[in-house]
């Protein structure tokens, strides 16, 4: 069954040997400056530990999106940050600075207590002395400590908020309870490059770091950037950096509203969710300044500001990494149709960044990756697409097991199977090996795919040998894969196709092959989103 009637004319036969981003889609938005944040969950959340390495930092806050700096620290070997779960008394007196509330902590610390200075905000620094695990034990210690010389009426407990700085065999309190807001580090100093970036170890990160607990018993890293600088690291991440310029700048703009939308902009914190935009394929892939390269860095300045809008509005452009020869409809994949998101033929695609695949499963295998997803159906006896897309992609695959018969949507068996893309064919051991047929003025006739000429995927025109998998047929608007080989048992299922990603938006190797063939990057955006304006 189809969805829609596909209509395949083949005009030559080629041999041609996708990243997943998920976005949701429309807001009103205006252009606006400002910083976005970003969770860094691919190495720096839910940790015990955070370092920052750079030896001089300055420490501030955000506030009305506008950050002003405290205190400049130093340290010769860096800084380290640890949750803290204890109880302290907390001092009534406040302090001018950092090291005058270190020097009481010192203090302190001489007559045999655990003490520490803490920030609480800018510009206010208390003394913390105690340090327990049950605020009920610090009753023992009141009189004593206010008799060397402080007074303290009121004590603190486990909130979720609050960490230990330790730098230089010391160590400081951040304490967010007051301010409702974590503390911005950026370098001191720039690097040979001039940039101002922080270092996290693995990664250095341009514009601020924020290192906070967010509620939660773990530290995460929140990187405050310049939106332009956070698509400094973000580009190359998600395009192969050595292609065609005008691809790199279509990849730009799409990164550029996907964030604009997804992370807001605003560097104040939110204290108990940090971020909504993180830095891997959930959002976008981004690895900070290290991952920076020349060519992406110039796409991006080369569209600075630039987003795409549809009938007035910003719009998160949809992409992923190779199509397989035609983009999808977006009810086709998820649900809601969407004008700007419309099947398009992906025909410049021809030497995708992702293979043709086939992916071989046996029947047990295929049962326990379904009921892993909440998919099971029991023992498999049979597969089928029983349902096809306009752009030959896999609608709907029928299961047939001993607990019954069940429909489930492509994009379902795509991740429930772990299978590159949508666009598969189920090869079955008593399926006949896929034919090509040649159509000319004499008629159509049956060529065995053994004795098939392909062009293959460095342009030289050759006969199909006994190794060959699959063979792509290119028509004026899509390509379609047949596949050479059958399992050798019943209990075995191949699935044969091509692309990779959910195919809805933007494929990157279509862009590639675009930008290669003289279209500019507005000219790909056109095609790929339906009825939208670039500006």
């Amino acid at each position: 069954m189809r969805l829609k009637k596909v209509v395949s004319v083949f005009l030559c036969s080629i041999l041609i040997f996708s990243k997943t981003n998920s976005t949701n889609i429309t807001a009103n938005a205006a252009i606006a400056s400002g910083d976005i944040r970003v969770g860094l969950v691919s190495c720096y959340s839910g940790v015990s530990a955070i370092n920052i390495e750079n030896t001089s930092i300055i420490l501030g806050y955000s506030s009305g999106n506008t950050y002003s700096s405290d205190i400049t620290l130093n340290s010769s070997t860096g800084f380290r940050f640890s949750v803290d779960n204890a109880s302290y008394y907390v001092s009534d007196t406040g302090f001018s600075s950092l090291d005058s509330a270190r020097e009481a902590a010192n203090y302190y610390c001489g007559l045999g207590y655990n003490a520490y200075a803490a920030v609480r905000k800018s510009g206010d620094y208390k003394l913390f002395v105690g340090e327990t695990g049950d605020i009920s034990e610090l009753e023992n210690i009141h009189s004593a400590i206010e008799s060397a010389g402080y007074t303290f009426s009121s004590s603190v407990s486990e909130d979720g908020l609050r960490m230990k700085m330790s730098y230089d065999n010391t160590s400081i309190i951040i304490d967010a309870s007051k301010s409702a807001a974590y503390p911005q580090f950026k370098a001191a100093y720039a690097d040979s490059e001039g940039i101002y970036a922080i270092d996290l170890g693995d990664r250095e990160y341009r514009g601020r770091i924020e290192i906070g607990r967010y509620g939660n018993g773990t530290l995460t890293a929140v990187n405050i950037a310049d939106i332009e600088q956070y698509l400094y690291g973000v580009v190359p991440c998600e395009m192969v950096s050595s292609w065609n310029i005008e691809a790199l700048k279509a990849q730009a703009v799409c990164a550029r509203s996907y964030a604009y939308l997804t992370a807001g902009y605003t560097s104040d914190t939110i204290i108990k969710k940090g971020y909504t935009l993180v830095d891997t394929t959930a959002s976008q892939v981004y690895r900070g300044y290290l991952a920076e390269k020349s060519s992406s860095n110039q796409a991006v300045n080369d569209t600075k500001g630039q987003m795409i809008y549809y009938n007035g509005e910003v719009v998160k452009g949809y992409y992923f990494s190779t199509s397989g020869g035609s983009t999808e409809n977006i009810e086709d994949v998820w649900s809601t149709p969407v004008g700007y998101l419309r099947s398009v033929s992906d025909i410049y695609e021809l030497f995708p960044e992702k293979k043709p695949w086939i992916v071989k499963l046996t029947s047990s295998e295929i049962g326990s990756k379904l009921q892993a997803a909440g998919l099971s159906v029991g023992s498999i006896k049979d597969i089928k697409v029983d349902i096809w897309t306009e752009s030959e992609h896999a609608y709907s695959v029928r299961f047939a097991g001993s607990a019954g018969k069940e429909s489930i949507s492509g994009d379902k068996v795509r991740t429930a199977l772990s299978l590159p893309a949508t666009k598969f064919k189920i090869v079955k051991s008593t399926d006949d090996p896929d034919k090509v047929y040649t159509i000319s003025a004499n008629g159509n006739s049956e060529v065995q795919l053994k004795d098939s000429y392909v062009i293959n995927s460095d342009g030289e025109t050759v006969k199909i040998d006994s190794e060959i998998e699959q063979v792509m047929v290119l028509s004026k608007d899509n390509i379609t894969n047949f596949p050479t080989i059958v399992p050798s048992d019943s209990n075995t299922y191949y699935f044969a196709g091509q692309g990779s990603g959910h195919s809805v938006g933007l494929s990157q190797s279509g862009a590639k092959g675009m930008a290669d063939a003289g279209y500019d990057y507005k000219g790909i955006l056109e095609h790929y989103y339906t009825g939208i304006t670039v500006k």
